[in-house]
């Protein structure tokens, strides 16, 4: 067990996250970017938290976390990240059960976050016309008419 975690019967939130960070880091062997995406959005859970006078794992249920999350939506933040703090909250409880700290996980049954993919940015017709046109079909080895009919069946 993580020393200092227990108090009064309770697990310190402040001790699971630091256990969780460091066996993130270590064992998981995450890139430091995602170590301090991770690092950061803990952080924004734990003030969360403490605005809410909650200390402890035991005293983080399903409603608490939904409410940071609406709090985060309220905030202007897009799904995607949302998605990915919930991630990272989600990836606390695992850490405590899988370390024999609680038994129960407050983030099973909250959906997350529904995140919209962008389309990708698109040729517009005159783009792939100048494209097209651009082949020399009157290349002495036939070259031209097979890169155009190349470039045709890649833009079909």
């Amino acid at each position: 067990m993580i020393e200092g975690t227990k108090i009064e019967g309770k697990t310190s939130i402040d001790g699971i996250i630091d256990g969780f960070l460091e066996w993130v880091q270590i064992d998981k062997g995450l890139s430091d970017n995602t170590f301090e995406a991770y690092a950061h959005d803990l952080k924004d859970f734990v003030a969360y938290l403490s605005e809410k006078g909650i200390g402890f794992l035991e005293d983080i249920t399903p409603s608490v976390i939904a409410g940071h999350l609406r709090l985060l939506t309220d905030i202007g933040l897009s799904s995607r990240s949302i998605a990915r703090k919930m991630s990272s909250i989600r990836g606390i409880f695992r850490y405590a059960i899988g370390e024999g700290l609680t038994k129960s996980d407050p983030t099973e049954g909250l959906k997350m976050p529904k995140t919209i993919s962008s389309l990708p940015d698109v040729l517009s017709i005159d783009e792939v016309n100048n494209m097209l046109n651009a082949v020399r079909l009157d290349h002495p080895r036939g070259l031209g008419i097979r890169d155009r009919a190349i470039l045709e069946t890649l833009y079909g």
